[in-house]
């Protein structure tokens, strides 16, 4: 006799990438580190930047990016914005 197991909720879920989320519903969707703003067209990401901190890829919309162009430039970690 088998016991009835409700089916499990399917929900957003990291890719190999720590900031590109797969969605249940369709592709996946790249997220600001900065801001949140999620894109899910991947050919608008073209514009964004791309960062190593501590290890850690991170990317910015172009928004953020042109708002923190000096700091990115002189290396300061997302932090010290």
């Amino acid at each position: 006799m088998g016991v009835a197991t409700t089916p499990k909720r399917q929900v957003p879920r990291l890719s190999g990438d720590s900031n590109v989320l797969e969605p249940a519903y369709g592709g996946p969707v790249t997220t600001c580190d900065f801001c949140g703003r999620q894109e899910p067209d991947e050919t608008k990401t073209l514009t964004w930047t791309t960062s190593v901190e501590n290890g850690r890829l991170r990317r910015y919309c172009d928004e953020c990016s042109r708002t923190h162009l000096r700091a990115m430039e002189g290396k300061l970690d997302s932090e010290f914005w």
